[in-house]
């Protein structure tokens, strides 16, 4: 079944469709070709090469060699062109930007380049792209990978970072933070503690950096995974954790979740120490002892039932916390 490529598509979303054909026809391809200087038309040369290295990665993994080289073919020859025309503008006046509308068909991030090169920005300009951001939101956070909303909005401050425009970066910035803070709340609300650790540590694999909100949501996790091992399992939750971080990622930021696992672990055996004497072989230690020594005929009934109405209620919360 072929799967065409629709004229409100994005560059990536046509190359999806194309994922798994064993060839691709010359109108695909000049459709595909079109939606790349579209976005070379939008945006400045390095952004644009970043962007066809990212689509690079992308055609790396379809199905077909076939398709792979032939559309391989078509972003070389759009870079070669760009590259021609940037070093011949090299040295010359850097022109104004070009206003340029944002579109229905427009992604986030094509969206994000129409505005940036700009000084200001509409309160108009600023909907649609707060529009476009709310829809990803509500499309990612019911699918099974919830943590590409994340994902995306790092690449998504990834192109504020790279203009020296504080009024329209702050004001964009602004809506991303509001989006991501939404999604902490979300995915807190309604994941477990391990299912949150690892959403994580998916939302920050291929990265080189995480952010202090990132690490401080990572940190809230492991905290909470934490709160239901008893203190002799500390040790294996820990390894374990630590283990399979490793296995997911490297680098800077593995060296900075295997610092907070540790801490939060140390934290949490103190913790444990400090609010009860850990001793399963003498339950009575679990007790209070009688304070005043009375016989028990000067006891009256209604001093010893409460006396062992209170030593139940202390056992019971004791036998909780340890397990």
């Amino acid at each position: 079944m072929f799967n065409h490529i629709k004229t409100n598509d994005t560059l990536f979303e046509s190359i999806k469709r194309k994922n798994n054909n064993d060839n691709i026809s010359e109108k695909s391809l000049g459709k595909i070709e079109e939606k790349i200087r579209r976005v070379k038309n939008s945006v400045d040369y390095e952004v644009f090469k970043k962007s066809m290295d990212d689509l690079k990665f992308q055609v790396s993994e379809m199905k077909s060699q076939t398709v792979r080289e032939k559309i391989n073919k078509v972003i070389s020859e759009c870079l070669l062109t760009e590259s021609q025309l940037n070093q011949s503008t090299l040295h010359e006046i850097e022109p104004e930007p070009t206003f340029k509308r944002i579109r229905f068909y427009h992604s986030i991030e094509e969206a994000i380049l129409c505005k940036i090169a700009f000084n200001t920005i509409s309160l108009k300009s600023l909907s649609k792209i707060e529009a476009k951001i709310q829809a990803r939101f509500n499309e990612v956070m019911s699918s099974k990978t919830p943590e590409m909303f994340e994902k995306e909005m790092v690449e998504a401050k990834s192109i504020l970072k790279k203009y020296d425009n504080e009024v329209v970066c702050k004001k964009i910035d602004e809506i991303i933070n509001k989006y991501l803070d939404r999604y902490y709340v979300v995915i807190k609300e309604n994941y477990s503690p391990i299912s949150r650790i690892w959403s994580a540590v998916r939302s920050v694999s291929g990265l080189q950096e995480i952010t202090p909100r990132k690490l401080y949501e990572f940190k809230a996790a492991i905290i909470d995974s934490f709160k239901f091992q008893s203190i002799e399992f500390i040790e294996s939750h820990q390894c374990e954790l630590k283990r399979k971080v490793s296995k997911y990622i490297d680098g800077n930021i593995e060296e900075k979740f295997i610092e907070v696992i540790e801490q939060c672990a140390n934290d949490r055996r103190r913790e444990l120490k400090e609010s009860y004497q850990y001793d399963t072989s003498e339950p009575k230690n679990l007790f209070p002892k009688f304070q005043e020594v009375k016989p028990i005929e000067q006891t009256s009934i209604k001093e010893i039932f409460s006396h062992l109405y209170k030593r139940f209620i202390i056992w019971i919360n004791k036998k909780l916390t340890i397990n």
